[in-house]
């Protein structure tokens, strides 16, 4: 009897050690797969499209009539749509806005009203809104030097203003606007200091440099910017958390100005009054 006990507990180890390296192979099968289509489809992790409906666009017409439909077609013949939201009459000061990337542009429209000694463009991303396309790194900022270009051509941009401010992704956008186009200031939103080192902290286990496409890397154009520059960061923002953004303010070349919005978070922030009038305060240093 000793002797089949025995037997049965020899056996049983080798059918232990092979549903160990079976949970193991399978585990990392999974690590692999998911690694995979986080990599292929990584646009689809970073953007969240935001559609408008034509009623949406009709009230827009008629509760906005400030707010100018404008259609500009990228070099690649990709349509971009979105508003320019004047300002008081002989108001020339220009303030081009980039979201964030759940915003869909016309969110941005009654805020504008807050500034009105200030035109804001509002322009969708591509796939945002009604424009055409595909959101990805290459095209929002060869689309945002675009954008730039055709808008400062109509202001004489040699002697208007004009500010750029990115909100959450868009803040990378506003950062590599502001390094190839000649801004007066600019105005980050809870910003991150490259969106590789936010995925990092995010999915740790995962070799991120090899991976990601879509770097934004804001730190890398800090330094070559001599601007000033308004932070805007949100005491609870866990989503990109302020420490991202002080490292960017760390390498800045420009005047830096720093506020933090105590008890809001990423989404929240822009429901305080003191975000809207920090913004308000730096715009009229110009």
């Amino acid at each position: 009897m000793r002797n089949n006990s025995t037997n049965l507990e020899v056996n049983k180890k080798p059918t232990r050690l092979k549903k160990m390296l079976t949970v193991v192979c399978v585990a990392f099968l999974i690590y692999i797969l998911s690694g995979i289509l986080i990599t292929i489809f990584q646009e689809k992790l970073i953007f969240y499209p935001q559609p408008i409906s034509k009623e949406m666009i009709s009230h827009i017409d008629s509760k906005h009539p400030e707010a100018q439909p404008i259609s500009i077609t990228m070099k690649d013949s990709t349509e971009v749509n979105g508003w320019l939201v004047r300002g008081r009459e002989n108001s020339q000061r220009l303030c081009i806005y980039f979201g964030g990337n759940g915003d869909e542009a016309s969110s941005m429209i009654e805020q504008a009203a807050r500034f009105p000694d200030w035109s804001f463009v509002l322009m969708n991303y591509r796939g945002y809104g009604q424009s055409n396309g595909s959101p990805n790194e290459k095209h929002l900022f060869s689309d945002a030097v675009q954008i730039y270009d055709y808008f400062s051509t109509r202001q004489e941009a040699e002697s208007v203003p004009i500010v750029v401010m990115g909100r959450s992704i868009g803040s990378g956008v506003a950062v590599y606007l502001a390094q190839n186009r000649p801004v007066a200031g600019i105005i980050l939103s809870t910003p991150y200091d490259s969106l590789l080192s936010v995925t990092k902290e995010k999915i740790p286990i995962y070799p991120i440099d090899f991976m990601l496409r879509n770097r934004f890397d804001s730190l890398g154009r800090a330094a070559s910017i001599n601007k000033p520059v308004l932070f805007l960061t949100a005491e609870k923002d866990r989503l990109i958390h302020p420490a991202h953004a002080e490292t960017l303010a760390g390498k800045w070349g420009g005047k830096v100005y720093m506020v933090e919005i105590t008890g809001e978070d990423h989404n929240s922030i822009v429901e305080s009054e003191e975000y809207w009038e920090s913004i308000d305060v730096f715009l009229d240093g110009f």
